[in-house]
């Protein structure tokens, strides 16, 4: 999917921010296109464009679940997706080839990759954990029930159930796992993060 610089520009009118003033296409990616955008007022955010209609299901999904996630009030940032002018996070526009795309911005997240030493791994083990038991404290209720199974709505139903693909020597003879050391709940951190579980 190749989208002009005019075609971005038309596709950032949707949401309610000042006028960018560069584009730059970020690498890694596999299922969208990303830019990150600088603001004149030297704000960024990230938009994302995703070809097609098909994967609507899961991004209102993964919106849905970053809201909720959101309300939890999780110790680090999440990447929420803007509302736009519509009042909906989910663009849908035309590409320059008149494919159908996807659109959503968010703020650009401050950070960097950390060095991966004992004290990140423990600082991330944690992370992960409470990810975990706020992903469980979400009423599926709340949730669309569309989603299909997208990877996001597969990790939200095992952290539910308290189960996780991953084979581990903490697994109880029910298959699940073990209470972690770091937190009350059931979770995943003890595979990731052996060393702190």
């Amino acid at each position: 999917m190749h989208v002009q610089e005019s075609n971005l520009r038309k596709i950032l009118a949707g949401w309610p921010i000042e006028l960018a003033s560069a584009f730059t296409p970020l690498a890694g990616g596999t299922n969208n296109q990303v830019w990150l955008v600088g603001i004149e007022d030297g704000s960024s955010y990230v938009l994302r464009l995703t070809a097609g209609l098909s994967d609507l299901p899961r991004l209102r999904y993964e919106a849905a679940l970053l809201a909720a996630l959101h309300k939890t009030e999780l110790p680090f940032l999440l990447p929420l997706p803007l509302p736009a002018r519509t009042g909906d996070v989910l663009v849908l526009t035309e590409l320059d080839n008149a494919e159908q795309a996807i659109a959503t911005l968010t703020p650009l997240l401050p950070g960097h990759v950390p060095a991966r030493n004992a004290a990140n791994i423990a600082q991330a083990g944690t992370a992960l954990a409470r990810l975990d038991v706020a992903l469980a404290s979400i009423p599926a209720s709340i949730l669309p029930v569309n989603a299909g199974s997208t990877p996001a709505h597969r990790f939200y139903r095992q952290s539910r159930l308290g189960r996780f693909p991953r084979s581990s020597s903490r697994l109880s003879a029910t298959g699940r796992y073990f209470p972690c050391r770091i937190c009350p709940s059931r979770c995943f951190t003890a595979t990731m993060v052996p060393a702190i579980c």
